[in-house]
């Protein structure tokens, strides 16, 4: 009976710890960090979990995919212009979020509302707050998350698992309209 206490305890304690570490290798510990970040007006750590780069380069795919998002007449121009100044864009985007979360713009509900806050395609970053998570579909398939908000499912962002074992949002995928509702 003397060794059952502590046997057991020990077995709780490992059990949790294991738990713990567990749970910072998970797409949603790296969301609730993102939150923090944002909450606490730390652009730094905001965007170690946020990579502008891949996600604007996405959405210019997406833009030059989506046969309906321009019309054809000015298509390739607009697309051409975008790809010749692609790296003051992702600059400009970047000091965006950075300027956002430093003002408090990114997690302050009122001033979200009144502003419409950061948003790229239909994913709103204004909308990751720390009790997200329950707010969040992940679907998981090894070093590659997909990521919806329940009951909105044209907010879409796809997160890469980083080798240092956390996950970094890498791309915003943007519906492609359904025609007669758009």
């Amino acid at each position: 009976m003397r060794f059952k206490v502590p046997v057991i305890s020990g077995v709780i304690l490992l059990l949790l710890v294991s738990g713990f570490f567990y749970l910072r290798t998970t797409p949603y510990y790296s969301i609730y960090q993102l939150a923090g970040a944002i909450n606490s007006h730390d652009p730094e750590k905001a965007l170690k979990y946020i990579d502008v780069d891949s996600i604007v380069e996405g959405l210019v795919k997406n833009l030059s995919a989506n046969e309906n998002a321009l019309k054809p007449a000015s298509r390739k121009a607009i697309i051409t212009g975008i790809s010749m100044n692609m790296a003051s864009i992702k600059e400009g985007i970047t000091q965006y979020i950075i300027t956002s979360i430093q003002s408090g713009d990114a997690g302050n509900a009122t001033k979200r509302e009144s502003t419409g806050g950061i948003g790229l395609g239909n994913f709103n970053i204004n909308r990751i707050h720390k009790n997200i998570i329950w707010d969040l579909d992940i679907t998981t398939k090894g070093t590659t998350a997909f990521v919806t908000m329940k009951g909105k499912p044209g907010q879409k962002a796809r997160m890469i698992r980083t080798p240092e074992g956390y996950w970094k949002i890498v791309e915003i995928i943007i519906d492609a309209p359904v025609p007669g509702k758009e």
